[in-house]
């Protein structure tokens, strides 16, 4: 059974926010359930595997690419030195991505409005991420992050629309 509009855009919120916190606070291993557990939720109450699964799988590779790159630059430092970014890391890029079709679809029209947004809104979630665990991002770090997320995002953006799009035209 699927959410009626205004209940979905807020649980797709708050299914978002508790991952978030559980994959910050908690590790690898609880934010590879609890990712998956809100996946389930959110494709049975909200979304569809058909229409998003492309979009998941694109932020998710993106989203892991970048951070490991910044990473290897050494924007941001994790606590044990690695090649890529940790799990519950990765798990936060899958989270995101749900949003780009439901709490964030008003955004896809919008591309400068969204490129606008991104760099304060992702330095701000970095920042916030770095408070809570043992990863290090410097005020230049939170800079270039959001020079990368005012790219990224309205790229994502557009992804999810055109997949959106396509699978609606595969329907009819």
């Amino acid at each position: 059974m699927k959410l009626n509009a205004p209940s979905a855009l807020i649980a797709n919120a708050l299914l978002f926010e508790v991952g978030w916190f559980i994959c910050v606070l908690a590790g690898s291993l609880p934010a590879l359930i609890s990712t998956l557990v809100i996946l389930v939720i959110h494709f049975k109450w909200i979304g569809n595997w058909r229409t998003e699964r492309d979009i998941i799988l694109i932020t998710w590779l993106l989203g892991s690419a970048l951070d490991s790159f910044l990473v290897q630059m050494n924007i941001i430092q994790l606590p044990t030195p690695s090649l890529l970014i940790p799990l519950w890391l990765s798990c936060l890029w899958i989270l995101f991505a749900t949003l780009l079709n439901h709490c964030l679809k008003w955004l896809q029209s919008r591309p400068l409005l969204s490129m606008a947004l991104a760099p304060p809104f992702a330095a701000l979630s970095y920042f916030a991420g770095s408070q809570l665990t043992l990863v290090t991002i410097d005020t230049t770090g939170l800079v270039t992050i959001g020079i990368c997320w005012a790219v990224l995002f309205p790229l994502l953006l557009s992804f999810a629309e055109l997949f959106s799009k396509k699978s609606a035209l595969t329907k009819s």
